[in-house]
């Protein structure tokens, strides 16, 4: 959250170096070979921080975009476009749920990524799988029934270590008193 909160913040800057538009990353991809796209967009960090920005609020012709670039990411871009996706997720659920099965990073996407490490960020990563469940459970009446069933599952599994360090903490506090 922290990183693309800090994509947000350079976007006004990073727009002044770098132009993108969806169409021009697709039609660009289609011309040369993805590997060279991809390095472009994540070697200039100005181009890197719009198109991840873009890419988070889900929009649909940047999900397209995001989809594109995917095969072709490294590590280190794949780990921020998943980011970006996964926070799409939280924004544009109804756009992002059907894309579960296209996309390589799958039901990673349902859990919100947080690279927060500061005091407390268990418990604000926490009130983010709390919100990201009530929100799958919206769609379970719906045809996205199944990814927001699947997603619901790994909201669990995100969840079980949290419910175990709070355990173990509870357990060396009662021994404390």
């Amino acid at each position: 959250m922290k990183a693309l909160l800090a994509l947000a913040v350079l976007l006004p800057i990073a727009a002044e170096g770098c132009e993108l538009s969806a169409r021009s990353i697709l039609d660009e991809l289609s011309a040369s070979t993805g590997p060279e796209v991809v390095s472009r967009l994540w070697d200039g960090r100005e181009c890197e921080a719009a198109l991840l920005n873009l890419i988070s609020r889900g929009s649909a012709e940047w999900l397209r975009v995001a989809l594109a670039l995917e095969p072709f990411s490294d590590a280190a871009a794949g780990e921020t476009l998943k980011a970006a996706m996964s926070h799409a997720m939280q924004r544009a659920p109804s756009r992002v749920l059907p894309l579960l099965d296209r996309s390589r990073f799958g039901h990673g996407l349902c859990v919100p990524i947080s690279f927060d490490d500061s005091e407390g960020a268990d418990q604000r990563f926490r009130a983010q799988l709390a919100a990201a469940r009530r929100m799958y459970v919206n769609y379970l009446g719906t045809s996205l029934a199944g990814s927001a069933r699947a997603c619901l599952n790994e909201i669990d599994t995100a969840e079980r270590p949290l419910t175990m360090r709070e355990s173990l903490k509870q357990g060396r506090d009662s021994l404390v008193r």
